[in-house]
């Protein structure tokens, strides 16, 4: 498969920005697809229309990442002598090999050997520092290479500030062969969004969620499950067992310690840590009426 470049394609208001991102796979998309985070099944419902996006822009951490993305540009381009071009505000990039792949860029640079390239900004909470000691998350870097097969770049740098007060960055060229089974897991992803057709279903809690939103009310109905359901009851049956004797291993080690305890309300273990068994008052609470659907094994 030929190297994606890419088509800017001018979008002028946050609402038809946000349309037009479901109108293909984003960089932003990258790492769900390949399963690296959230869920391939929510996603899917959203990309049919299926789901509307969580609304995030309320959240603290979004605002200011949002606030400082343009500080943190002026930053890098002052550390690094590189020329940076902010991206225009609600603008995607189109690739024009394979026209399901878009993009938004945080911004472009300039480098006086590498050429141009593209800048993903980040901003991460202090206790986020170990993820990228020795490199960018793996997630991050998926989206970037997304990117870069769009934009046709060679290369891309993903930059973060880190607790407000350490700022790294890290460069990557272009993967060919990771950008080409990149392209084809996305195709795949792809096909079943126009088909229709949901990828499997997985464990995760954003997949949980997702069939909440998508059927959140019974009908009184009653079907006939497919036949692969016999071996998910046997599944759930045999995993509800296996937790049981962990959860009572789990409860006969815990009296163990309580029973060495007694009326102390710490114990020092020999090879170092210790456990405290204290008195800690809760205040009482009154919990909102709802009205969940509860899944429940039935004998008939």
């Amino acid at each position: 498969m030929s190297t994606p470049h890419a088509e800017a394609a001018f979008v002028t208001t946050e609402e038809s920005w946000l349309a037009g991102r479901l109108d293909g796979v984003t960089a932003t998309d990258a790492p769900d697809v390949l399963g690296l985070r959230g869920s391939r099944y929510e996603l899917w419902a959203r990309k049919c229309r299926l789901l509307e996006a969580e609304d995030l822009s309320d959240r603290e951490w979004i605002e200011w990442g949002r606030r400082l993305q343009p500080v943190v540009a002026e930053a890098y381009a002052e550390r690094t002598g590189r020329e940076v071009t902010p991206w225009p505000a609600y603008t995607l990039a189109r690739s024009d090999a394979v026209p399901w792949m878009i993009c938004t860029p945080d911004a472009e640079q300039r480098d006086g050997q590498l050429g141009p390239g593209a800048l993903e900004i980040k901003t991460a909470g202090q206790f986020m520092a170990g993820e990228w000691r020795d490199g960018p998350p793996l997630a991050y870097q998926v989206q970037l290479q997304h990117q870069l097969a769009v934009l046709g770049a060679q290369w891309g740098t993903l930059c973060c500030l880190i607790g407000g007060q350490k700022l790294v960055w890290f460069d990557q060229l272009a993967n060919q062969r990771f950008i080409e089974a990149l392209v084809h897991a996305e195709a795949e992803f792809w096909g079943r969004v126009q088909r229709r057709d949901p990828p499997p279903v997985d464990g995760t809690a954003a997949t949980r969620e997702a069939l909440h939103r998508l059927h959140p009310a019974d009908s009184g109905a009653e079907v006939l499950l497919p036949a692969a359901a016999a071996e998910w009851d046997a599944e759930i049956a045999e995993c509800k067992a296996e937790i049981k004797a962990l959860e009572e291993r789990q409860r006969a080690a815990e009296n163990q310690i309580k029973a060495a305890m007694g009326d102390a309300s710490y114990g020092h273990l020999p090879g170092g840590g210790r456990w405290k068994w204290c008195v800690e008052p809760r205040k009482a609470h009154q919990v909102e009426a709802s009205n969940p659907r509860i899944l429940r094994r039935l004998s008939k």
